[in-house]
């Protein structure tokens, strides 16, 4: 199988994992690839590769056509879902700390459930992580939408998925693999100061040796304003990191899984999802490569 044909059967085999069928244009986009591609070439290869079947505007895996009524029906509920998540979202960036949000997970790409909840990103300004967390929980509590642990229902909850320091924008080598890297490219960035979105891709420059055709989505940015530059500079004054710290750690003391609660990164993830989809895809690649 030539190189492009084998690129494209991976791609829709890793999103087949989330049983989400790919238009011709998220195949380009998401391509695993080092090396861009035309949209020529790829709709050239794409044409004739016998594992992959199209069913409306979907490509997919022959024998997986059933997948193409559920991402409509996932797609029609993310989009009431993305409606809700960007009022509260806008609320949420007042809070002075706040460099940028997005949603990330299934419902950036309008894969969500009717029952899922929404996770966020966040990046927080420097040596204000664990005061921007303080803030945006006791905001979400306050509105009746913050996700507690434990709980059974979920749906339209938000959940502090991951908050990074915008001085650490970077990812352990064990993280750089395929799973982060679509985690990144499908972000869906709502709230954007100071550039912390574009410096968060220029930073991450590598996930382009996973997927080299990625464009990130053009999205303005606004400046922090001078009431926010105040309100951080009075909580080093104040030591409130500290406090915010030390207040949240003896809260979550006994709940702590494979979280990570670090001074520049907090990523809340008890099982770890990632290493699990890697694999699976691995396994599936080792094995189509068999056939």
């Amino acid at each position: 199988m030539g190189r492009i044909k084998n690129k494209i059967l991976q791609t829709i085999l890793y999103a087949d994992l989330f049983d989400y069928p790919l238009t011709i244009d998220e195949i380009w986009r998401y391509l695993h690839s080092d090396k861009k591609t035309t949209r020529s070439e790829l709709k050239k290869e794409l044409s004739v590769l016998k594992k992959i079947s199209k069913k409306e505007n979907f490509y997919l895996l022959k024998g997986r056509e059933g997948i193409v009524e559920k991402r409509i029906a996932k797609q029609k509920e993310s989009e009431r879902k993305i409606i809700r998540a960007k009022k509260v979202i806008n609320m949420l960036s007042l809070v002075p700390t706040v460099k940028l949000i997005g949603i990330s997970g299934s419902l950036s790409v309008l894969n969500s459930k009717a029952n899922d909840d929404i996770d966020l990103f966040v990046i927080a300004s420097s040596g204000k992580i664990w005061t921007t967390r303080f803030l945006l929980v006791l905001f979400l509590l306050m509105l009746g939408s913050y996700r507690r642990r434990g709980l059974k229902k979920t749906k339209d909850l938000f959940c502090l998925n991951m908050i990074i320091d915008e001085s650490n924008f970077f990812f352990t080598k064990d993280k750089k693999n395929i799973y982060t890297a679509h985690e990144i490219a499908q972000l869906l960035p709502i709230v954007n100061k100071d550039r912390a979105y574009q410096n968060f891709i220029k930073k991450n420059s590598w996930i382009f040796n996973f997927m080299a055709n990625f464009d990130p989505p053009k999205i303005r940015t606004k400046k922090q304003a001078s009431l926010e530059k105040i309100f951080n500079s009075l909580i080093n004054l104040f030591v409130f990191e500290k406090i915010a710290k030390t207040i949240q750690i003896a809260l979550m003391k006994k709940r702590l899984g494979k979280e990570i609660t670090r001074d520049d990164v907090l990523a809340f993830h008890p099982y770890d999802f990632g290493q699990k989809i890697i694999e699976k895809y691995e396994s599936i690649i080792t094995y189509t490569r068999g056939h």
